[in-house]
């Protein structure tokens, strides 16, 4: 019996220690979406793009879960409208967009307006779920709305005045609304399977709901080449922002819960700053380091310290 608890023990420890080792890794390779959108900006299809971004990513998790999706097939039916909601939200609302920003705003900005969604929900969930909105939470959204200011505006009073917006900002602030949707949904409507089978089947369902609009992109206007710029980094978002970010932050909140990773995601506009300065030259500037600062602080402060959540 206690060989067998040593055991345990050493085993549940070396868990911990993977996913704290994921926790740290995880921000980065979700970060690796803004970086990527950045640095091809805009030169690639965005439709196209994020349709085989999602299509091979789909392919990869359905080989990876297809028993349990085989088991689940019953509650895949059921809960059909849902999950098709969730991957057009997912996939449509929050790919294309993004990658369409990416020709006219930094990495850093798509970040850091990405980085308010928790606020957004919180104020959805005080209108439509009744939650309690507290002086500290309205606090922190003041606070997070006014760094968002500082980072669309660049900085400039004077755009503000002359309401100059960036159109990759507004394309970005668009997805963030439908990520931020995506994730009360995922709060509000439990599902019968498990974590990695009910991400297949968003996947496989966004992936149909954006065909479409790839038909349609690739009728009207340019194509996907097959290059190996193009191919490279089509499986570079499949297979790190897509299935390995998706996978590590959720073996990371297994094990270590959910409080503890969720201020690991907080991370995440550091990294992209940090390694879109140092992949793609994107300079470091004084406004998104404000604007920063004013959102994660908002974000703390509205939606409570992450350790306690």
């Amino acid at each position: 019996m206690t060989g067998g608890t040593a055991t345990d023990g050493g085993g549940s420890a070396a868990r911990r220690r993977w996913a704290y080792v994921l926790l740290l890794t995880a921000p980065a390779m979700f970060a690796g979406n803004q970086i990527t959108a950045r640095a091809l900006g805009g030169e690639l299809p965005a439709n196209a793009l994020a349709f085989w971004r999602w299509a091979i990513a789909a392919l990869i998790m359905t080989v990876l879960t297809w028993r349990e999706l085989w088991e689940g097939r019953q509650a895949i039916l059921d809960e059909l409208p849902v999950l098709f909601v969730l991957g057009f939200l997912g996939v449509v609302v929050c790919g294309p967009p993004v990658y369409t920003a990416g020709a006219t705003t930094a990495a850093t900005n798509i970040a850091l307006i990405y980085a308010v969604s928790p606020i957004l929900i919180v104020a959805i969930s005080a209108i439509l779920f009744r939650e309690r909105l507290t002086l500290m939470r309205a606090l922190g959204i003041a606070l997070a709305v006014t760094g968002v200011l500082i980072v669309v505006f660049k900085g400039d009073p004077g755009m503000f005045a002359r309401l100059a917006f960036v159109p990759g900002d507004l394309w970005v602030a668009f997805a963030m609304s439908g990520w931020s949707i995506y994730v009360l949904i995922l709060q509000h409507k439990k599902s019968r399977l498990g974590a990695a089978a009910r991400f297949t089947a968003i996947c496989v369902f966004g992936t149909l709901a954006l065909l479409p609009f790839f038909v349609w992109e690739a009728t009207t206007g340019p194509t996907l080449g097959l290059d190996g710029r193009t191919i490279s980094a089509v499986l570079f978002l499949a297979l790190v922002p897509a299935v390995g970010a998706y996978q590590s932050y959720g073996y990371a909140q297994r094990v270590l819960g959910p409080g503890p990773t969720s201020l690991g995601m907080y991370l995440g506009p550091v990294y992209v700053a940090l390694i879109a300065f140092v992949v793609i030259g994107e300079p470091i500037r004084f406004y998104p380091w404000i604007g920063g600062a004013l959102i994660l602080l908002g974000v703390w402060r509205a939606v409570g310290a992450p350790s306690r959540r």
